[in-house]
């Protein structure tokens, strides 16, 4: 199964995460590896974006992930689709020398090894995130 086409949401009857293939057809579905539809709270869901974390845990829209990067140091930032620049970023810091931004949002085609995720805006209070 292609990573990039799966989708996580919480669901409707014990609020528990279910990976697999979304359906929608009088409600929001998805599907497991052993093809039972699901039904999920539609404001849970989030595609994967096709790329894993330090520990190899696939990466979703809005997920929460520490990043320990040489020039930044240690920061968190939320996943989430750009229409911009169509594609999944994070906020990430800028160099002090931007006198516009402080911030600025890159895309997940950097190097994941130094990223990890450690939570969800679902079930975890983004604190401390820039892009909450």
């Amino acid at each position: 199964m292609n990573d990039r086409y799966l989708f996580r949401g919480k669901r409707v009857d014990n609020g528990d995460f279910i990976i697999g293939w979304l359906w929608q057809n009088k409600g929001y579905y998805i599907s497991n590896a052993t093809y039972d539809l699901v039904e999920v709270l539609p404001d849970t869901i989030g595609q994967c974006t096709g790329h894993r974390d330090m520990n190899e845990s696939l990466i979703f829209e809005g997920d929460i992930l520490q990043i320990d990067d040489d020039d930044f140091g240690i920061f968190k930032s939320v996943v989430y689709w750009s229409e911009r620049k169509l594609a999944y970023v994070i906020d990430s810091p800028r160099r002090k020398e931007d006198l516009i931004s402080q911030w600025t949002s890159c895309d997940l085609g950097f190097p994941l090894n130094c990223a990890e995720i450690i939570g969800n805006i679902h079930e975890s209070p983004a604190r401390g995130v820039k892009n909450e």
